[in-house]
């Protein structure tokens, strides 16, 4: 495999070194034909050149801003830190069928532009001379141009503003002085029937309804809370007797903001052998990157405990630089019969800013911090509420959560089996089931063979696991 990976690695340099030497000898053509023109007298072509590199430069400035300002539409103007950029956004938001719309007079006026500009009669080239054939100064000007605006004005500066859209918007702002000078020309108008005919003749008439995926919304709940679950996993061991053991972990993300402290609870309906054990695993401090999921390799390495993956990424565990501590508290259920109610609270002081990740830039640092812990509680006989003839187990998903899993087996001593029924999702309180999801989770549950996996779980819903258990039967029974 790698050896694959490093032959189409260099493939892919070969041919981008083929590429520019190709562009070198077009560029090499293109001085020596404007040299020749000089030594003629004859300036108009080196003035049409100079005017053509203007405006490429204008042309790549607007071609990146059409994507920092598609990226940035649907974001909260007030956010931008630089009050300039903050107010064209604002101002393009407001218009942005009239931005698209006149930015785009800028790309087919300086590509023809460029292109006839570069149509010469004839061209020199270096170390062989003048050569008027039609077919080479056509395809040196298709060549020439296309290399030329497809390198420097449209997918270079694209990537960049993909690569962050506020400040390459920062830097186009006065793009949005040409844009609106330009507009007095009225030139995209007729578009306005056009695109009325279309509509009314084709499906475009219909509007879009397609939601948000749930990863941007996780994303944007956990940037906007300034905290998130990243993920939690469940186990439950039954034993013979019909105690059980429950073990949880959680890695829990912390965006901004000052946490004093994390809370959280386990119920039993029984009574608990022992106050819950809470076991602090790990610390690590790391940039606050815009989009979560940029870094889910690097959390599930956290989660996991994968501690190679760590080192190699460089990241300290900083648990025992942590001021803080650990209360657990027992209380009476409000269920009937014997249930109880553990509650742990994990609280202490942040972490010291020389824990910070380096600023890189004079940018200000954001950092994240990931707290992974785990809890262990013994339940006496009873552990589980009955339902239908089922056992049953609830979970509720209060913050923003990545990936909840959960899985339930009976101990090595006990000879039970364990069948899942289904799983219900539902929004805290009666009547408010979500059938969908439930359908689909049950489906899941039932023909899974390990853990019940939930990517980006409904955030408030509460998630019940139903189980039938059965002695099994002795290999040796006849």
């Amino acid at each position: 495999m790698k050896s694959r990976e490093t032959a189409a690695r260099f493939l892919s340099y070969g041919r981008s070194l083929i590429l520019w030497i190709a562009w070198v000898l077009l560029l090499a053509i293109w001085v020596s034909t404007l040299l020749r023109h000089l030594d003629e007298h004859d300036s108009t072509p080196l003035l049409l050149a100079v005017t053509t590199v203007a405006l490429l430069v204008l042309l790549s400035f607007a071609e990146g801003m059409e994507l920092a300002v598609a990226d940035l539409l649907d974001k909260d103007a007030s956010q931008v830190s630089d009050r300039r950029t903050r107010e064209l956004l604002s101002a393009i938001q407001r218009r942005s069928g009239f931005f698209f719309a006149q930015r785009q007079v800028f790309v087919v006026l300086i590509v023809s532009f460029a292109s006839l500009a570069t149509s010469y009669d004839w061209i020199y080239v270096p170390f062989y001379g003048e050569t008027r054939n039609h077919s080479v100064t056509f395809w040196f000007s298709l060549c020439f141009v296309t290399l030329t605006v497809l390198w420097f004005s449209q997918v270079t500066p694209k990537r960049l503003a993909v690569a962050n859209s506020e400040a390459f918007l920062g830097y186009s702002k006065f793009v949005w002085t040409a844009i609106r000078a330009i507009s007095l020309l009225g030139l995209p108008g007729p578009t306005d029937q056009l695109f009325g005919l279309a509509r009314r003749i084709t499906p475009f008439r219909h509007e879009r309804m397609l939601l948000p995926s749930r990863s941007a919304h996780y994303n944007t709940s956990a940037h906007l809370y300034g905290f998130a679950l990243d993920k939690l996993s469940t186990n439950l061991s039954i034993g013979r007797s019909g105690a059980a053991t429950i073990r949880k972990k959680f890695l829990i993300l912390f965006l901004y903001g000052r946490h004093a402290h994390v809370y959280g609870y386990v119920d039993s309906n029984s009574m608990f052998r022992k106050p819950p054990v809470i076991t602090l695993k790990s610390m690590h401090v790391l940039p606050t990157p815009e989009r979560l999921e940029s870094m889910t390799g690097t959390l599930d390495a956290i989660f996991d405990e994968d501690t190679s993956a760590l080192n190699r990424l460089g990241l300290k565990n900083r648990i025992s630089e942590w001021v803080g501590s650990v209360d657990v508290s027992i209380e009476e259920s409000d269920w009937e019969g014997n249930g109880q109610h553990a509650i742990w609270l994990i609280q202490g002081q942040p972490l010291p800013e020389s824990c910070w990740p380096e600023a890189e830039d004079d940018m200000p640092v954001r950092p994240l911090v990931a707290f992974l812990y785990e809890v262990e509680a013994e339940s006496d006989t009873g552990a589980f509420a009955e339902l239908d003839g089922c056992y049953m187990w609830q979970e509720t998903i209060g913050l923003p959560c990545r990936e909840y899993d959960i899985a339930v087996v009976s101990d090595r001593e006990a000879d039970l089996g364990i069948a899942i029924r289904e799983c219900r999702v539902a929004l805290v309180g009666p009547g408010t089931e979500i059938p969908e999801e439930t359908v689909k989770l049950t489906r899941t549950a039932v023909s899974g063979k390990d853990r019940l996996r939930v990517i980006y779980p409904v955030q408030g819903a509460e998630y019940s696991l139903l189980w039938w258990e059965f002695k099994r039967e002795s290999e040796n029974s006849w």
